[in-house]
């Protein structure tokens, strides 16, 4: 007699054809589930995949504001500095579009995984943005002029960005047939080639802005 916490209890199980996910599949059969009558007393629920993914959505987004708020107070220690983590902070969003691009091009579904693949990105992104802020005060610690260190700067991470992004992108190309997994990678490598390329362009923008005064500065 099979029994879930303790009560009786009958389990229906299946395992999603290729090509197809695991909440796709559950999309299809609800309206068919729905129309199941149970006797008095008998209830139904789902178990499985959408259980697992459902509390593991609960206890990922539970710590999510504890990892922002540790990621912004490692930032100013960083920087020592509020402006250069809140232009870090305005390019993430730019990711949403690599990501978009990458969701309408494979047809994958934007669930659990690929948001845990999307959390990850924001780690990349901001590791990005940091080399990149480094290198502008690099250069501008070294003499240069404002405007020509934030083209200097962009010009001469371009390369080194790029390629550690794609290092990571091309390690995601064997994930991408997996039915499981497969929207993780498209996350990953949509968000990362486009976010970069934005960001390598992006963040020097916002420099200028936030930065005026340091360009006043030097031309007075």
């Amino acid at each position: 007699v099979w029994r879930y916490n303790g009560q009786r209890a009958i389990k229906a199980r299946c395992n999603n054809a290729q090509g197809y996910t695991a909440e796709s599949v559950r999309g299809k059969l609800i309206p068919l589930v729905d129309t199941i009558t149970l006797p008095e007393g008998y209830t139904k629920q789902w178990l499985g995949e959408h259980k697992a993914s459902s509390e593991a959505m609960r206890y990922l987004f539970k710590n999510v504001p504890w990892a922002i708020v540790m990621i912004i107070v490692i930032l100013i220690m960083l920087f020592k500095d509020f402006r250069k983590p809140i232009i870090i902070f305005c390019c993430l969003p730019l990711a949403a579009i690599g990501i978009v691009l990458g969701m309408l091009i494979s047809g994958k579904e934007f669930g659990f995984v690929a948001i845990v693949g999307a959390l990850g990105l924001v780690g990349m992104m901001i590791k990005n943005g940091v080399v990149l802020l480094d290198e502008i005060g690099l250069q501008i610690a070294s003499g240069k002029d404002q405007t020509q260190a934030l083209l200097d700067s962009s010009s001469s991470r371009f390369r080194p960005v790029m390629m550690a992004s794609l290092t990571t992108i091309l390690g995601m190309i064997p994930l991408l047939g997996d039915d499981m997994f497969g929207s993780m990678a498209v996350t990953i490598m949509g968000g990362l080639l486009v976010g970069t390329v934005i960001t390598l362009v992006f963040i020097p923008v916002l420099y200028a802005i936030f930065f005026k005064e340091k360009k006043s500065d030097s031309i007075s």
